[in-house]
């Protein structure tokens, strides 16, 4: 509960989003939203885990129960970024070894995304392709999103939707990942992050 002018009100949260932990990807700052309108979810890199009933306990996970059952959000956005550390942390990894650090294991969670559009292997290059991994790895924790029951339930019956959602920092551009297209595209619901688009009316459509 929040309080309002003395008032105790209900959360409810517009979306909820599943962002990197990186200080300078805040998203209640990025869409200018104010608290209780959107339920933020911030792990390394932005990933979804993969769906087990025998799963360890997840902050993330528990996040997004908590925000499907409990406040019954109608939106989940996964939410990346230019320049991911967590991501190039991923790239530059070897394989699984006993000397991984926590942050090694978690991000090697995305090693699908990375093995798929893994097509040069130059260090020289891999700079240059940092957007097609971050993308990558997005659209594997929207296929990971689907496959959780008590979310692929509600998307079936249209009650919830799935978003894959890049923010360019060096372009101040938000784009969103075109399922029809299979691709990340820009469009005039999300051009510009610093303008109100986050409002209902004019993202979620």
């Amino acid at each position: 509960m929040q309080l309002l002018d003395g008032v105790e009100v209900a959360q409810s949260p517009i979306a909820a989003i599943v962002s990197c932990s990186d200080a300078q990807l805040e998203p209640s700052r990025l869409f200018g939203v104010y608290p209780g309108e959107v339920f933020s979810i911030r792990n390394i890199a932005n990933l979804v885990p993969t769906y087990s009933n025998a799963q360890f306990p997840s902050e993330t996970v528990s996040g997004l129960e908590f925000a499907v059952k409990d406040l019954q959000v109608p939106h989940i956005v996964i939410l990346g970024h230019s320049n991911c550390a967590g991501i190039q942390t991923l790239m530059s990894l070897p394989s699984s070894s006993a000397s991984d650090s926590q942050v090694d294991r978690w991000v090697r969670q995305a090693e699908p995304a990375r093995d798929k559009s893994r097509n040069v292997r130059d260090a020289f290059f891999l700079a240059t392709q940092n957007p097609s991994y971050e993308h990558a790895s997005i659209c594997l924790s929207l296929r990971r999103l689907a496959s959780y029951p008590w979310i692929e339930s509600l998307v079936k019956k249209g009650k919830l939707s799935l978003h894959g959602w890049h923010f360019d920092f060096c372009g101040d551009e938000l784009d969103r990942y075109c399922p029809e297209r299979q691709r990340f595209i820009s469009d005039e619901r999300s051009t510009k992050a610093k303008s109100t688009i986050f409002r209902k009316r004019y993202v979620f459509k």
